[in-house]
């Protein structure tokens, strides 16, 4: 609640520059290579709803692994999720269905629909959200066909009519066995090719209103069925000929798409790239490679995936956009990432002793550990830098994989951004992972244009990316040197950021944004410190320059039995402050107290350059000798000390 001259935030130790003078400087920084910008896509933060095989004919009482619950839905609002991607559970009777699952109820309401019926449950507590709907191919003993596709588009939009949904037409077809095949094998590019159109013309015929998505492969390089095998994304995007899904309907005999409407609007595939491509079991022996290998992946083999240059994604889409076909303005092809995860198999979980590397720990490399959730913002960040070249194709969305599935429980194949499970509907939201968290610090704050950083790094664990809104300049940074010993090293590094897209020095890490800012710090540059293993965003006013807010996260968060997030400093002036003591050991308990900063007059907490503040549970004064603080009830003064977790102001 806020009321004048105060603001109420939930902090957790204090370090300060008081009056200009640093009891301790601060500093960090990050690099990318591009000085162009990109305008972050409305929808641009999706999710995955883990759906159950079925609902309507599943007979149990949350088939959904309890997704369909106000309090989760609500839980994934609060992260800024924007657009929903609704698929099937599998694999069915043993066999691999791509994730298609049973959802076959197709009905005209939730009651008889599995799809209707997730809708429902997150409109019930998001009314814009958008979604993606996977169409099953592979449903058990089910046969979906292009007709079972018409009727669930056309009962969706009978519920729905105002809303434009985006379809997915099967799932990781590289990973189908195309029945009847002796010996069994993968699908051709060419069989691919021909189900999707198929199914496209009939379900745009019903719906013209709505975007096809395709063709969904576990992995952008994945190989067809052939005996030779083929790389299905340039035979279907890029290649042109009788493949080539990226085409124009026509001779279909229905006017209201022939030559008007195209057979996909996006192209997606997944990406699981952590440990050896995406299996984490293994990491016994290889922590260093993999945590090494996950750090570079996102500007390394993942910008590949995405270049210019063929094989790459943008050479696909411009050869489909400009050369093989003429698409453009709202025709013009754009792409997906329809999941994202650190990886696609955990590292083993069982009775994980501090530190324990080696497991599905917070200090590990798991999808639950801090680590992952850095590894997730600096996919984002890869994935818009992609698109500030002005040739390149739109991205629409980005799906993490997922919700909640496996009852949240940590094991091989749980890639759940949240932790646990519901006992019913009226339960508690699962616990928030450190996925979930950084997620969060991304769709809520990110927004307007993006920046890369065009500074050259000084090293690979240090990243930072920026965005710029109508009123203010924010940036993300994060720290990926390793803190030793874990969890109780609290040493930082220093950051400088040149917001005006000059060339910064004198710090270890530097970063430089072509924002033309210079009301930030001194002339555009700003300078700080951050911790190591820590994630920090800082929001700037742009005619002012002054710290809005600023958002710390860290291995130490994860680390504890209730991992309740990030810190957040709301702004400048008196602060009403909620403290937690001060990291001590592995699954500590959070202990918080209230306490009541209110400056005497003349001795205000002011952000000027290169201060620095954080909380502790001490109560002590220091700093400015006139300097006097009121701490409320408990009758103490508050301590400014030069340890523990930091924040910049």
């Amino acid at each position: 609640m806020k009321t004048k001259n105060k603001k109420r935030i939930r902090l957790r130790y204090l370090i300060i520059h008081w009056k200009g003078k640093p009891i301790l400087t601060l500093l960090m920084v990050l690099y990318l290579h591009n000085a162009c910008t990109q305008t972050i896509p409305t929808n641009f933060f999706g999710i995955n709803y883990w759906m159950p095989n079925q609902f309507i004919n599943s007979g149990a009482g949350y088939p959904g692994g309890f997704t369909e619950c106000g309090n989760l839905q609500t839980q994934v609002l609060n992260a800024g999720v924007s657009l929903t991607r609704i698929g099937g559970g599998g694999p069915v009777g043993g066999v691999w269905k791509g994730y298609d699952g049973e959802a076959t109820a197709i009905g005209t309401a939730a009651a008889t629909n599995d799809y209707i019926a997730a809708i429902a449950a997150v409109k019930a507590v998001n009314s814009s959200a958008k979604f993606l709907i996977q169409i099953p191919i592979a449903s058990g003993n089910f046969t979906f066909t292009e007709a079972n596709a018409v009727t669930l588009v056309n009962n969706i939009k009978g519920v729905y009519s105002s809303d434009v949904f985006y379809y997915s037409i099967g799932n990781e077809w590289d990973k189908y066995i195309k029945p009847g095949t002796t010996p069994a094998r993968g699908y051709y590019s060419s069989e691919i090719a021909t189900i999707i159109k198929s199914f496209s013309k009939e379900m745009k015929h019903a719906d013209p209103s709505i975007l096809i998505v395709a063709p969904s492969l576990s992995y952008y390089g994945a190989l067809d069925g052939n005996l030779t095998p083929q790389e299905i994304m340039p035979n279907l995007i890029g290649n042109g000929g009788a493949d080539d899904i990226t085409m124009i309907i026509s001779g279909t005999g229905y006017v209201n798409i022939d030559n008007i409407k195209y057979y996909i609007d996006v192209v997606d595939f997944h990406t699981y790239a952590g440990g050896s491509n995406g299996d984490m079991s293994g990491i016994s022996g290889n922590y260093s490679t993999y945590r090494s290998n996950s750090i570079a992946y996102p500007s390394g083999g993942f910008s590949t995936d995405l270049s210019t240059s063929s094989p790459g994604l943008q050479y696909q889409l411009n050869q489909a956009n400009t050369v093989n076909h003429t698409r453009s303005g709202a025709n013009a092809l754009a792409y997906a990432i329809t999941e994202i995860n650190i990886d696609w198999k955990n590292p083993p979980l069982s009775n994980p002793v501090f530190p324990d590397e080696n497991q599905n720990t917070p200090e590990g490399l798991g999808s639950r550990s801090f680590f992952a959730g850095q590894y997730l913002a600096d996919m984002f960040s890869a994935i818009l830098k992609n698109g500030t070249l002005s040739t390149n194709a739109n991205v629409v969305f980005v799906n993490p994989w997922s919700i909640n599935e496996s009852s949240g429980d940590g094991s091989s194949f749980d890639l759940s951004i949240t932790k646990g499970t519901m006992s019913s509907c009226s339960s508690p939201a699962p616990q928030a992972l450190s996925t979930y968290w950084h997620y969060q610090i991304m769709a809520n704050n990110f927004s307007g244009t993006y920046f890369p950083n065009i500074y050259g790094s000084t090293g690979t664990n240090y990243k930072a990316f920026a965005c710029s809104t109508a009123t203010e300049i924010r940036v993300l940074i994060m720290n990926q040197d390793e803190q030793s010993p874990r969890g109780a090293d609290n040493s930082t590094e220093t950051l400088k950021i040149d917001f005006n897209g000059g060339t910064p020095s004198s710090a270890t890490m530097l970063f430089s944004f072509n924002t033309g800012n210079t009301a930030i710090g001194t002339s555009g540059v700003y300078s700080c410190s951050i911790q190591k293993e820590t994630t920090m965003l800082l929001a700037f006013n742009k005619s002012t320059g002054a710290i809005t807010k600023n958002v710390v996260y860290s291995l130490q968060d994860a680390l504890r039995l209730n991992d309740v997030g990030p810190m957040t400093y709301a702004g400048d002036g008196p602060e009403s402050v909620t403290t937690q003591s001060p990291y001590s050991t592995y699954n500590s308990t959070n202990v918080w107290k209230d306490i009541n900063i209110t400056p005497s007059t003349g001795n205000s907490i002011t952000a000027t350059t290169n201060n620095v503040f954080q909380f502790t549970n001490s109560f002590q004064i220091s700093g400015s000798a006139s300097a006097t603080f009121s701490s409320g009830t408990t009758g103490n003064t508050l301590s400014i000390i030069a340890t523990g977790e930091t924040t910049c102001h």
